[in-house]
């Protein structure tokens, strides 16, 4: 896993019914990144001629949330949570990349990869040789698998793009939320109690977690992440 910066996870616990005491609320948060960029270091030595910034582009500091998401573990869960839906979760396969890069999926879900790109790829997974099929996967091609139990985490690659990675993650309930282009998130009926929420990236959950109280009236919840991960 790449190293990233320390970053902040802010939840909201919100109840949406009214009057008596609410049995579902959903949980709202962002999860936010700390300044990345980088201080030039003070020329040591005189003759050097100084470094000139690219004045058509800046190097953009890598940001990990794209291959995030939010879950929420440990609490009162009901049954219609753990069941996958009866559709299909689409994930599509463009020229260069799966999008999203990293798809989370209750446990038992079908998985539907289209080929939306121009390029035919011969997919394969280490973690499953369902997905490692002789056929290619030409444009405007499905290729479906099931998530089960043992597949937490199906790595996806190709092996004409060797830059092509895509994830997709099994967890127990439908309580996950991906990030938006800025890092927020939002999990709707979430039954009343308590949680825990974390948060996964690339190919593991990161190390803290944080108590939300969903249906509290209790101010937004930061959770602070290890300034670097291996």
């Amino acid at each position: 896993m790449r190293q990233i910066g320390a970053a902040l996870l802010a939840v909201t616990s919100v109840a949406v019914s009214a009057g008596a005491a609410p049995s579902i609320g959903k949980v709202v948060g962002q999860v936010e990144l700390p300044p990345l960029g980088v201080e030039a270091p003070t020329p040591r030595f005189a003759g050097f001629v100084e470094r000139q910034r690219n004045a058509i582009a800046e190097i953009r500091p890598y940001d990990p949330r794209p291959e995030c998401f939010v879950y929420l573990e440990g609490g009162p869960a009901d049954a219609e949570a753990t069941r996958p839906p009866v559709t299909p979760v689409s994930l599509e396969l463009a020229n260069g990349s799966f999008r999203p890069p990293v798809l989370p999926v209750v446990i038992g879900s079908q998985v539907q990869i289209r080929n939306v790109g121009k390029k035919t790829h011969s997919l394969f997974s280490p973690d499953l040789a369902e997905v490692s099929q002789d056929q290619p996967t030409e444009p405007g091609a499905l290729r479906s698998f099931v998530v089960g139990p043992s597949q937490t985490l199906v790595r996806l690659a190709s092996k004409d793009s060797p830059h092509l990675e895509g994830r997709v993650v099994g967890v127990p309930t439908r309580y996950f939320a991906r990030l938006s282009f800025d890092g927020e998130f939002t999990i709707p009926n979430v039954p009343v109690g308590k949680w825990t929420a974390r948060v996964w990236c690339q190919d593991g959950w990161l190390p803290a977690g944080r108590v939300v109280e969903v249906g509290a009236r209790t101010p937004p919840t930061q959770l602070a992440l290890p300034e670097k991960l291996p």
